[in-house]
């Protein structure tokens, strides 16, 4: 809990991506303590558990700003091979956003951090949410670096609302550039300053090139003993 009524939460969104099951094993060291047999479905409900306890725990009009961290963006949008993309890996994630919203509503301004995608992006989002106003958010993707960028799709797209039956979305700004987010917690609504990291160096070494270059230096090791 920061000044101003400003609660940051980190949450682990890669339960709700479509690769779940790679992280799976992950889970064995963090949760040996407190989940046994987990599953999918057991580990979504006991992070929600600990969102909510959180919630409640500040939840007597002392929450102003809800700032969410996570890693995969709620909607994101690229170039991949040369077309333009919609990243919708966590659907799933919703689920809880709605969750936060039932307890909340439109008392607090809404915001998510996230990576992922490897550009800076920001923009707005519409939860649409059954029987109740949308859910708005202001989303900011921050790619950190480590490998090459992604392409912006046209400059055309920014302001333009996109739909979905889940949400919609507007792109208010896009730059192929990598950097971090500086949250400004001055006023009574955060604000948030992208801070670029210069690139440099060659591209990033992959697995196969790692195991190429390493080949390699065994067969020198080999000749030079003969």
């Amino acid at each position: 809990m920061l000044e101003n009524g400003t609660l940051i939460i980190m949450i682990d969104t890669s339960m709700y991506s479509v690769d779940v099951e790679e992280y799976l094993p992950c889970y064995n060291f963090f949760l040996q303590e407190t989940l046994s047999n987990y599953t999918v479905e057991t580990l979504r409900e006991y992070q929600l558990s600990l969102i909510i306890k959180t919630i409640t725990k500040y939840n007597d009009g002392d929450i102003k700003n809800l700032i969410l961290v996570g890693h995969h963006p709620i909607i994101g949008l690229k170039i991949k091979d040369g077309k333009d993309t919609r990243i919708n890996d966590i659907i799933e994630f919703d689920n809880v956003l709605k969750e936060i919203y039932s307890r909340l509503m439109d008392d607090v301004n809404y915001f998510y951090l996230c990576a992922d995608v490897h550009l800076y992006q920001e923009g707005n989002i519409f939860i649409k949410i059954d029987k109740m106003p949308k859910m708005k958010i202001q989303q900011y993707i921050v790619g950190t670096g480590g490998t090459e960028l992604d392409k912006c799709i046209a400059e055309s797209n920014i302001g333009v609302e996109i739909e979905n039956e889940r949400l919609t979305y507007t792109m208010t700004g896009c730059q192929e550039r990598c950097g971090f987010l500086e949250c400004i917690n001055t006023s009574s609504i955060p604000s948030f300053l992208f801070n670029e990291i210069p690139i440099k160096g060659g591209k990033r070494k992959t697995r196969k090139t790692r195991k190429r270059k390493s080949r390699k230096r065994k067969s020198k090791r080999k000749s030079k003993k003969h």
